[in-house]
């Protein structure tokens, strides 16, 4: 499968991997952040593909969650969406109706909710690579065309 849509749940799923893998090898010296924006990141992910099934929202956005559960939520919230992409290859028109945190129904494509999703997490991935940085830490190369070099 060769859909822009794919290869960007391919991407997301490796770069979110790999700083998970970092992460969970840093030890006690783990700046909170790094992991509060983890947390973010899966947190938002899990929202997503709950409202993409009707279903409600079981973490809240910013929860925090250790390292295990970071792993165990992208795992598992990151098969979902692969599943959405691989069966919506040619309908990702389909509309989402969903409410959000405050309360407001909205309705969107399906690509456009995807496309947010790991556009959101390529955001903050960067906010936890430069923390990492500053905190004497060297985060795992992310970018997209690493990923596509790997």
């Amino acid at each position: 499968m060769s859909t822009a849509i794919h290869q960007m749940w391919v991407y997301n799923d490796w770069a979110n991997r790999r700083l998970l893998d970092v992460l969970g090898t840093t030890g006690p010296n783990l700046p909170h952040t790094c992991l509060h924006l983890m947390s973010h990141i899966v947190n938002a992910q899990v929202i997503w593909v709950n409202r993409m099934q009707g279903l409600p929202a079981e973490v809240g956005i910013w929860d925090d969650h250790t390292i295990i559960e970071c792993n165990e939520l992208h795992e598992r919230s990151s098969a979902v969406l692969r599943r959405w992409v691989d069966t919506n290859v040619e309908g990702f028109t389909y509309h989402v109706s969903y409410t959000n945190s405050m309360g407001v129904s909205y309705q969107n494509d399906l690509q456009d909710i995807l496309l947010h999703t790991f556009n959101h997490a390529t955001y903050h991935r960067a906010q936890i690579a430069m923390e990492l940085r500053r905190n004497g830490f060297n985060p795992p190369v992310t970018d997209y065309i690493h990923f596509l070099r790997d």
